[in-house]
């Protein structure tokens, strides 16, 4: 037995092992962050889809003030995919509120929220109308990010 180190070859094993080991360390760990990064960047792409849904709606909403001054909607849902507002596939849901008290109305919020999965976007679009034309004068959009 006491003859067992001195023979050649008998470290080669456990330094094989030892590299074996943390090849497959690296290996995890590159899976890992290749992952992590995978999922980040789909969550990304779902974001920026919720958010071009949510432009879109409000962009509808200012179609229907264009066309009656006094359009207003507690919330209707635009769905960009089959059941997309009741599976959160891709759908926005406007709301149209008047914050003149006078019609035609002066001034009329868009809130509108696209959703993609777990994403979801908001814009608000403020709009001044002309009282005697109803032409839209000015817009304010803004991302809502409460």
């Amino acid at each position: 037995m006491k003859y067992i180190f001195s023979k050649k070859g008998v470290a080669t094993i456990p330094i094989i092992l030892a590299l074996t080991i943390l090849v497959i360390a690296i290996g995890l760990a590159i899976s890992t962050v290749a992952f992590n990064e995978a999922f980040i960047a789909q969550d990304f792409s779902r974001s920026s889809q919720a958010l071009v849904y949510a432009e879109a709606g409000a962009r509808d909403a200012l179609v229907k003030i264009t066309r009656d001054g006094r359009y207003t909607s507690a919330g209707y849902n635009i769905e960009f995919v089959e059941n997309g507002c009741a599976t959160n596939d891709g759908c926005a849901i406007v709301t149209v509120t008047s914050n003149g008290a006078t019609l035609p109305i002066s001034d009329v919020t868009i809130v509108s929220e696209g959703r993609v999965k777990n994403n979801i976007r908001k814009v608000r679009v403020v709009v001044y109308l002309n009282d005697d034309t109803w032409v839209i004068d000015s817009t304010s959009w803004a991302e809502d990010t409460q």
